[in-house]
Formats: structure tokens, C-alpha cells, sequence
């Protein structure tokens, strides 16, 4: 298989760390459940092909703002990859990407594959091997992929409980209904994790954190612990 090529680069031209030729002409073709390695590092099943085609990653070092609360992985440079396919398919796509943890800033099982849909970030994670370094995701679109993980440059500031980290640093709804999706829906790891121990006991988060949340707002519980 061949290696990501950067942005600007020709085929065979090696640039980077996951640069080198370009894959074969019509590396995607026609059937169900297709899998296709189209560079070094990056590996995808196309649900159904219906029509031959190329699909291509090329690595770029410019792309959209990183989503908020979130710094891309590696940051510097900035790693995205946009993945294109002249092929016809329908259905979903998986796209799986193995990724050196030395270069992740942050907490590794917070690791995610963010896909930008044309207007936001997308948290489409859905497994996480971080023994192999390997993280996936399910997509119905192609267009830029990144890896990033929570923002804690200045995490948790006053009170615990702005789960999702938003710059204003207030608890409203929209933190208890981050919290519960992730506990009970499968929802994205919040951004800050000391935000989420609601509760600040020292402990992995539980629905006691979700409780105490809820008797703050809603039955004048006492206000969360003070950020560490």
C-alpha cells in the first residue's frame, strides 16, 4: 500500500512522516462491505461501491478552526486528512486511523475522529484501541478527518460543572444533557474532565456526579467544589 501524501505533493514525491506514491487508479470497486487501504495509516469499508472510482487521502497542514474545546493531534504542524473517492457508494463508511500517541497532547482515551461536514466538527468516534493506536469512525460523507482531544490548557476555572467548556463558564442544560449522553447514550467524553466531577469526588465519573448536578439546578442543592 501506499503512504498519505501531502498537500502539494506529486505522486512518489516523499514529504512527511506519512508521504509517499499514490495509490492505484480505481482502488475502490463495485460490491458490499469493500475495504480499501488507500495510504499507510489510514484503512476504510465502504458499505456498498456501486461504481468504480480512486479514493485518495492527502495529508494537509491547513484546515478549518479545530472544534472548540478541542486541540488537533499532532497540533503542530496541524495534521488533517482529506479523504476524496470518485467512486459511487452508498451507505456508511467506516475510516480507521492509526496514530502515534507520542504525539497526542492530552489524555489518549480521549482521543476522537472529528469529521467536518461543511459547516461544524463532528465527534464520530466510534471505537478506541488505544493498545494497536488505532481509532474509528462512521461516516455517510467524505471531506476533512482530524484527530483531537479536549482542550485542558485552561480547564476547570471556579465552580465544576460547565461540562461542556463553553467560554461564558455557565451551568446550564445543555452541561446535564451533555452529561447524561455520555453516561447513557454513548455521547462524546466532555472536554474537561474536572469539569464533569461534578460532585469532585476522587473517583472515575459516575451518576452521582449527573445527581448532584441536578440537585443544583433544580432543588437548591449545594453548588459543585471549586475546580482543583
Amino acid at each position: 500500500n501506499s503512504l498519505c501524501r501531502a498537500e502539494n505533493s506529486s505522486c512518489g514525491q516523499l514529504v512527511g512522516a506519512l508521504s509517499d506514491t499514490c495509490a492505484a487508479i480505481n482502488n475502490t470497486t463495485t460490491g458490499t462491505d469493500v475495504p480499501i487501504n488507500p495510504c499507510q495509516g489510514v484503512t476504510m469499508t465502504f458499505d456498498e461501491v456501486t461504481g468504480d472510482g480512486q479514493t485518495d487521502v492527502i495529508e494537509q497542514t491547513s484546515g478549518p478552526a479545530p472544534p472548540s474545546g478541542f486541540t488537533l493531534a499532532p497540533s503542530d504542524p496541524a495534521t488533517y486528512y482529506s479523504i476524496t473517492s470518485t467512486a459511487s457508494y452508498t451507505g456508511d463508511i467506516e475510516i480507521c486511523v492509526t496514530y502515534d500517541e507520542d504525539n497526542l497532547i492530552g489524555s489518549e482515551i480521549e482521543l476522537t475522529l472529528q469529521h467536518f461536514d461543511g459547516a461544524n466538527w463532528v465527534d464520530v468516534t466510534t471505537s478506541l484501541d488505544h493498545i494497536n493506536n488505532i481509532i474509528c469512525g462512521t461516516v455517510t460523507s467524505l471531506s476533512p478527518f482530524a484527530l483531537a482531544t479536549p482542550d485542558t490548557s485552561h480547564c476547570c476555572v471556579g465552580i465544576r460543572g460547565d461540562i461542556v467548556y463553553d467560554a461564558d463558564d455557565v451551568i446550564d442544560i445543555l452541561d446535564l444533557t451533555y452529561l447524561v449522553s455520555y453516561f447513557f447514550r454513548g455521547g462524546s467524553v466532555p472536554p474537561c474532565l474536572d469539569e464533569a466531577n461534578v460532585n469532585g469526588v476522587p473517583e472515575p465519573l459516575d451518576i452521582l456526579d449527573i445527581t448532584y448536578l441536578v440537585a443544583y439546578m433544580y432543588k437548591s442543592g449545594p453548588p459543585p467544589p471549586a475546580c482543583p
